[in-house]
């Protein structure tokens, strides 16, 4: 009776594994420029910019696919100063970013993922708020692009080169 309990108790965990969910993070940056001689307390966008997702790989070591997401989350999205080294924010007012598929026209509006107004920083680095936005159906495949709009509070006479970190978190049915 003893060995029929545990035997059933083993196949039950087997069972609930198999047909359970799993937590894990996909992790995507890109770079991008904020060119000079903007106007200021105007927005203006920033060249789009596309995206090879590592979320194939990260389907894999997680035993699970695209078609199995059950909810994906932009939990962070950094912006650092990459160059010139010594620069900061402070020139930045307000920045949105907004996903569109990879095929979809430039032009079109893309949904927004985070967005960071009254910028007033000295940092290299900001982090953006997310949106809370439905991004599933964007991680289910490999590439994706990022549109971003800003608005800078001072002339810049020079360019101000840009990596944008994002990390989503994903849960998803096994396989």
């Amino acid at each position: 009776m003893k060995k029929t309990l545990i035997f059933f108790a083993i196949i039950l965990m087997l069972w609930s594994c198999k047909n359970g969910s799993v937590s894990f993070y996909v992790n995507d940056s890109s770079n991008s420029t904020i060119e000079g001689q903007l106007p200021i307390n105007l927005p203006f966008n920033l060249p789009i910019i596309p995206i090879s997702s590592t979320n194939t790989t990260e389907y894999e070591n997680n035993q699970t696919v695209p078609d199995l997401l059950e909810e994906v989350n932009l939990e962070d999205l950094s912006i650092s100063i990459t160059n010139p080294a010594n620069d900061d924010f402070s020139f930045l007012k307000a920045i949105e970013i907004s996903i569109l598929f990879s095929d979809q026209d430039d032009n079109e509006d893309g949904v927004l993922i985070a967005t960071l107004d009254n910028i007033n920083s000295a940092d290299k680095i900001i982090h953006l708020t997310p949106t809370g936005a439905n991004l599933i159906p964007y991680l289910k495949t490999d590439s994706y692009k990022l549109k971003t709009k800003a608005t800078v509070n001072e002339i810049l006479l020079y360019d101000v080169d840009i990596k944008i970190d994002l990390r989503f978190k994903i849960t998803a049915k096994l396989l």
